[in-house]
């Protein structure tokens, strides 16, 4: 295990430790970061990321840890979830190919940027679009990709609300001075429509939730595609 992955490990089991004994989340005073003390950079942000492989190390870990007895990690009551998660991601994983369009608009990106990902490994939505976005960011060196875990970076989560929520998965692309060049999430347009509609018609959020998943192993990341698509032909990258 790497210096980096240790640590977020163990950044991990004391968040979880100091919830368990305050039963309460952390306010924003005692964040890693406070907006009161000083305005968060993109470096600020990637430097407390974690790459998709260690952000896939730890919900294995984790995942091993439960089916051994161990009850201990952050958000145990959502293992079950973060178990079937795990599945999805790694049909995404083995049989995903970016399209010719889109593989063609990231190789032309010839200054860095950087794509950040808030999310959690409990998120259903996480799990079906976090593993194509880290497949499309690969495609090209110029491209840094990190992962945020949301709950242990509120203050982080907190600047990229999606209507006053804390939606995930929540993407943010920088250029190479740290300027913001495009965001995408929480879900692609046509499953937010979706839920949307469901609730509308009050339908219940097992039900449209279950519907949801049904959608996105239909749509195969053909929606996800497109909007990205469409957001890195949109973008004037800072010189």
């Amino acid at each position: 295990m790497n210096v980096k992955l240790f640590f977020h490990l163990l950044e991990l089991h004391l968040f979880c430790i100091g919830c368990y004994k305050t039963s309460q989340a952390i306010n924003s005073s005692d964040c890693f970061f406070n907006n009161s003390k000083y305005a968060m950079t993109a470096n600020d942000i990637f430097e407390v990321s974690i790459s998709y492989n260690e952000y896939r190390s730890i919900t294995v870990a984790n995942i091993e840890a439960y089916k051994n007895g161990d009850r201990s990690m952050r958000n145990v009551e959502k293992m079950d979830t973060v178990i079937l998660n795990h599945s999805r991601m790694n049909r995404i994983e083995k049989h995903y190919q970016p399209n010719s369009a889109l593989r063609e608009a990231i190789a032309a990106i010839d200054t860095p940027q950087t794509w950040i990902v808030i999310s959690e490994d409990w998120c259903g939505d996480s799990a079906q679009i976090v593993p194509y976005l880290n497949a499309i960011a690969s495609l090209n060196d110029n491209i840094l990709f990190g992962i945020v875990i949301r709950d242990m970076y509120p203050d982080v989560m907190d600047l990229y609300l999606t209507d006053g929520t804390r939606g995930i998965p929540k993407l943010i692309a920088f250029g190479k001075d740290g300027a913001e060049l495009f965001t995408y999430g929480p879900r692609p347009a046509p499953g937010a429509a979706l839920v949307a509609e469901r609730k509308a018609q009050g339908i219940s959020k097992d039900q449209f939730l279950e519907e949801l998943q049904r959608w996105y192993n239909t749509d195969k990341g053909m929606s996800l595609e497109q909007e990205i698509l469409q957001r890195i032909q949109q973008v004037t990258i800072p010189v």
